[in-house]
């Protein structure tokens, strides 16, 4: 007996039927475009007559027509499935991402908005990796102090940062004690002067700029350049 699943070749903005022997009759409808780096992915429309339309990610859609899926007997059905099959393609892709780095629940949880699951989707899925935790926000942050500690960085553009990414800094258990050394950061900001080279117009308007992009505070930045230049002169190398 054909399957009502037979499929057709169809292309990009053209609407795939689906019959069920209910009578019940549905259509996805691929995106003709794809997300431009750091834009929300496209979705596929989902239609069912006498019902507003669903957007859904394009790998809900595909295992929503998948031979293993069942089909719907009802529009009630139609969203029960595409729920389930959303929490399913959310997790597998969150398991993704935190394979290849860490990620804080708010970096993570946005992250799957752009790609095109649903923000209460996205939040089912970062509280099932937080019980497990497969997302930690205070290892996030501890791994992320670390390596940006290493990278010159200083406390003022990592508080920012991990603003950015929904942690505050002094929310961190061991904040400041357990990640600073006893380094004063004009000592940390006169290191990091010393792996650049002087820039031969400017050189101290440039060198105050780039310790504030560290995040290192003004009076820092201006006293060390200061400093760093005048041994410099005296060294003959500037």
């Amino acid at each position: 007996m054909p399957s009502s699943r037979a499929r057709k070749i169809v292309k990009p903005g053209e609407p795939h039927e689906h019959h069920a022997s209910s009578g019940f009759c549905w259509s996805a409808t691929y995106p003709d475009r794809a997300a431009a780096l750091g834009q929300r992915k496209p979705k596929v429309i989902v239609a069912s007559e006498g019902f507003d339309d669903l957007y859904i990610p394009v790998p809900v859609a595909r295992k929503l027509e998948s031979s293993d899926s069942k089909e719907p007997q009802s529009h009630a059905e139609l969203m029960y499935i595409i729920r389930e099959l959303g929490d399913a393609c959310a997790w597998e892709r969150l398991v993704d991402m935190v394979s290849r780095r860490e990620y804080s629940s708010k970096e993570a949880e946005d992250k799957l908005v752009r790609d095109g699951f649903s923000r209460d989707c996205a939040r089912r899925a970062i509280e099932k990796a937080i019980t497990l935790r497969v997302i930690d926000d205070e290892r996030f942050a501890g791994s992320f102090i670390r390596m940006k500690l290493s990278a010159g960085w200083g406390p003022v553009r990592i508080e920012r940062e991990l603003a950015h990414r929904g942690v505050t800094l002094s929310d961190v258990a061991g904040w400041p004690e357990e990640f600073l050394d006893d380094e004063s950061p004009e000592d940390r900001a006169f290191e990091l002067l010393e792996r650049r080279r002087i820039p031969e117009k400017n050189p101290y308007q440039k060198l105050v700029r780039f310790l504030c992009s560290k995040g290192y505070p003004l009076s820092v930045c201006t006293s060390v350049v200061s400093d760093y230049l005048s041994r410099a002169r005296e060294d003959g190398t500037c």
